[in-house]
């Protein structure tokens, strides 16, 4: 007699079944869109922070006598040094707590920089900026997963890294309207007043988010490992360079275009705002 085969068991992995965690956080969330809207919003605000004020290079150049090059590399050092620091704090003190505090230091540089009046003044605080922002870009994402499953989590982040990605060149075309007609430093204004906003609806409509059993304590002994592990790893070496290779693509090109006009082209420093208005 023949045996009887056993049936072999195909483990699926499950994408849509919701934690104790996340069945618990959809009685204190808002409205599905308006929760988007909001993370959306608070991951672009980095990109706008950064390219926005593009097309008002020209007229800090001739203000400050700064290096353009230099505004931008401050920016982005920052912001490399702002995620590998907010990183770990996330995990510790929380997602909330981060998104106050960096978005109350965002509003503190953003007010500094349109009453700088020296050179200096205005590379310290991109440096600052491109540090509290940084963190704040990655939060939006963060919150996105402890809030839904696997496949929802896919659909609504497809969102927030379409915008996010599209921020960096939709910010010279608005920022080169204002600049023409208000002055570059309306530019900051008006990104404080956003980012207020922003603050005030996610602390009254958005709880924590991240579940006690995953808050982790920092321990700098430990954390250090954890980043030589990851470089030690090839994947993880691959990922770092391809994401410095696609950061330098998005940020990059907006500073290049007003510092090309201005020494290639000896385009008035003023009128390099007007140029970013063509799409």
């Amino acid at each position: 007699m023949s045996q009887p085969h056993s049936a072999t068991t195909i483990y699926e992995p499950d994408y849509d079944t919701l934690s104790k965690h996340q069945r618990s956080l959809r009685k204190k969330l808002p409205k599905r869109w308006l929760l988007v809207l909001i993370l959306t919003l608070l991951s672009i605000i980095t990109g706008l922070e950064n390219t926005s004020f593009s097309p008002a290079i020209g007229q800090l150049k001739e203000q400050f006598q700064v290096s353009i090059i230099a505004l931008q590399a401050f920016f982005l050092c920052g912001m490399g040094i702002g995620q590998l620091f907010w990183g770990p704090m996330i995990d510790n003190w929380g997602r909330k707590p981060i998104v106050i505090i960096c978005s109350i230091l965002g509003i503190f540089t953003n007010i500094s920089i349109v009453n700088v009046d020296q050179g200096f003044g205005l590379y310290l605080n991109r440096f600052l900026q491109g540090f509290c922002f940084g963190g704040l870009g990655l939060l939006s994402t963060i919150i996105l997963k402890d809030i839904y499953p696997t496949r929802r989590f896919v659909i609504y982040n497809s969102w927030i890294v379409f915008f996010y990605v599209c921020s960096p060149a939709l910010g010279p075309l608005w920022g080169g309207s204002i600049t023409v007609l208000y002055g570059w430093r309306t530019i900051f204004n008006i990104l404080t007043v956003g980012l207020i906003s922003l603050l005030v609806l996610y602390v009254l409509l958005i709880p924590e988010t991240i579940a006690s059993k995953h808050k982790l304590n920092f321990d700098l002994k430990q954390t250090l490992p954890h980043y030589k592990l990851i470089l030690g790893n090839n994947r993880a070496r691959f990922l770092i360079l391809f994401n410095i290779g696609y950061s330098i693509c998005i940020f990059s090109l907006p500073i290049l275009i007003p510092n090309i006009l201005i020494n290639e082209y000896q385009v008035d420093p003023n009128l390099i705002g007007a140029y970013f208005l063509i799409p």
